[in-house]
């Protein structure tokens, strides 16, 4: 009795071959700790002195541990931030934000990070709460929404 194949056998080994693959792949995507993160600015954001809202410069941390940001001032972070932070520095981002716009970054954090510090250049430094620090989930996915809303900065899940 002669059976014929309808299904071809190369392809049957091509549709195992992709699975052993596509499964190394998301193993090896395991070992990275990921970070979704959106950035929104209030309306109100960073209001001078008659109270008109102004653009923010905003830098993100990524840290090994939070005890030197958080009591450090924060000219030692603005100007010498690296130096400052020292066996704790990982890496810095920098931008502005603008009010009222929200940014979106998807990002594969350093293998070092184990917090995500951030700090917002107010023009009422003294008045402002002007830094936030929060840990990350190892290797895994983590989701953040910082909320910049006049002179305060606020992590959201």
């Amino acid at each position: 009795m002669n059976l014929k194949l309808k299904f071809p056998v190369w392809a049957l080994v091509g549709i195992m071959l992709c699975s052993v693959v596509s499964g190394c792949a998301s193993w090896v995507e395991s070992d990275i700790t990921k970070l979704d993160i959106r950035f929104t600015a209030s309306g109100d954001l960073n209001p001078d002195i008659s109270g008109r809202p102004s653009p923010l410069v905003v830098r993100f941390y990524e840290i090994k541990a939070p005890s030197i940001f958080e009591n450090a001032d924060f000219y030692s972070l603005y100007d010498y931030g690296k130096e400052t932070l020292g066996p704790d520095f990982v890496a810095m981002e920098e931008m502005t934000l603008k009010p009222g716009e929200q940014l979106d970054m998807k990002l594969a954090l350093q293998n070092d990070t184990n917090y995500i510090a951030i700090l917002g250049a107010y023009r009422d430094i003294n008045s402002a709460n002007w830094k936030r620090v929060f840990p990350v989930s190892l290797k895994n996915k983590n989701r953040k929404n910082i909320v910049f809303a006049g002179s305060s900065i606020d992590v959201l899940e």
